[in-house]
């Protein structure tokens, strides 16, 4: 090999090296990627809003990235990333630059600093404004509501229409033509919109060209004080800040109304005194309801006394006491009262006396052909009618009670010498022959006593 030769390799290697370095500083003949290689910078917005996500781009240098806030709580950043756009929360600051002129957008500057894999380094400034609706509060205005003072706005009462009015504001800015919904999240009232009259408990305004919106807050009728919260969210971003105030509770009336208001049991006889229930109704006032009475005669039990009308039940159980205008009284939340009277009286027919019960002596006799015999009946209502027997005997009363046979040959009568019955076996006298076992009954019209006759089946 000459030195010529050797000369001339050397010349192709070098060169063969620079172009490598050439080709591979080009990304392999391409393209360079303009977000890499070079000094790293940093490209982030003037302005972020809390509560609103944004994104910053890390541009040049080489991955990784190392990443830090110096408002880590206004700002949190990843601490390391190979992305080169990242998008980022703020938070919605608290406490904000002073010196800030009146008027401005309440906002916390903060400096974001990247590094990247060769050492160099970039910083971003953005300022962390509070959102939109921060320091632009919310306030109520005219109203329906009665109130003790010389004012009229501000206040929310029960039964009442109350205005509701807000800003919407960017950087300081009213915001016309933007779109919001409210939302009741606690207590008992509805949200009115006035240019649509959609109500509910979630309706959509627009603000007008000055930004402003109105709602109109209905609290219901006769509801007790309690504390109402509602949800403003700008439909657009999400953002949402809520606002609490007080319903003050109260009644068109402040009688309570009770119906009926008076209650009469009746006992079904002259010897016991009335018993019974009944359901009364209390009408307006503020819920819930409370009743109670004195007289251990009575019990009141609750059926509903979270609602207008309220339910009660009244129950009367003793027959042995009666009553006279037992009292109930009823309130409300607000200490309105009213009574029902509660009597309980005998009734006016006499009281049932059961009969002793009936019985004949002797049970059971003997008799031969041509024979009589008689037995007593004693007890019972002694009201049977005299009459004539039935079952195929034969048999008359005259007394107070009344007799038949099963046995057409055997008769009982009724003697009319108290309750004497006088049964005979018909036929000539003398000896007859067989035995047969007949029934006499004997009633007092209500109660049936037997006596079992034991006579010849036949006679001469």
């Amino acid at each position: 090999m000459t030195f010529h030769s050797l000369r001339n390799t050397w010349a192709t290697l070098v060169l063969g090296f620079i172009t490598a370095i050439l080709l591979a500083s080009c990304g392999g003949g391409g393209a360079s990627t303009p977000l890499s290689g070079g000094l790293v910078t940093l490209l982030v917005p003037n302005t972020m809003y809390g509560g609103v996500a944004a994104d910053i781009t890390i541009a040049g240098g080489r991955a990784p990235y190392i990443l830090s806030s110096s408002e880590p709580a206004v700002l949190p950043v990843p601490t390391q990333t190979s992305s080169n756009v990242i998008t980022l929360l703020p938070a919605n600051p608290a406490v904000v630059d002073t010196g800030l002129p009146a008027g401005a957008l309440q906002v916390r500057t903060v400096n974001i600093t990247v590094r990247d894999a060769n050492g160099n380094t970039a910083v971003g400034v953005t300022k962390v404004g509070q959102n939109f609706f921060t320091g632009y509060g919310m306030s109520f205005g005219t109203t329906t509501c009665i109130s003790t003072t010389t004012t009229t706005t501000g206040t929310v009462c029960a039964g009442g229409d109350t205005t509701l009015v807000f800003s919407a504001a960017f950087n300081g800015n009213l915001y016309g033509g933007r779109e919001f919904r409210v939302d009741a999240v606690q207590g008992q009232f509805t949200l009115v919109n006035p240019a649509t009259g959609a109500s509910g408990t979630s309706v959509g305004v627009t603000t007008d060209h000055e930004g402003r919106a109105i709602v109109i807050v209905r609290a219901a009728a006769n509801i007790q004080t309690q504390v109402g919260v509602l949800r403003l969210t700008d439909v657009a971003t999400g953002v949402s800040i809520y606002e609490s105030f007080v319903i003050n509770g109260g009644s068109s009336s402040a009688v309570l109304t009770a119906l009926p208001s008076s209650f009469t049991f009746t006992g079904p006889d002259t010897a016991t005194c009335g018993t019974g229930s009944g359901d009364f109704l209390v009408f307006d006032g503020v819920p819930p309801y409370n009743a109670v009475s004195s007289d251990s005669n009575l019990t009141v039990t609750y059926v509903d006394v979270n609602h207008n009308p309220g339910r009660f039940r009244i129950s009367a159980t003793n027959p042995n006491v009666c009553i006279t205008n037992g009292t109930v009284v009823v309130t409300d939340a607000n200490n309105a009262r009213t009574t029902v009277t509660v009597s309980t009286v005998k009734g006016s027919q006499p009281p049932f006396v059961p009969p002793t019960p009936l019985t004949v002596q002797p049970s059971s006799i003997t008799l031969g052909c041509g024979q009589s015999g008689s037995v007593l009946a004693v007890g019972g209502s002694a009201s049977g009618s005299s009459g004539s027997g039935g079952g195929g005997g034969g048999g008359s009363g005259t007394g107070t009670y009344s007799a038949s046979s099963s046995n057409p040959d055997i008769t009982a009568v009724p003697t009319g010498n108290g309750g004497t019955i006088q049964i005979t076996r018909a036929g000539p006298a003398g000896p007859g022959t067989g035995t047969t076992s007949s029934q006499v009954f004997i009633t007092d019209g209500s109660q049936v006593a037997t006596v079992t006759v034991n006579a010849p089946t036949t006679c001469p």
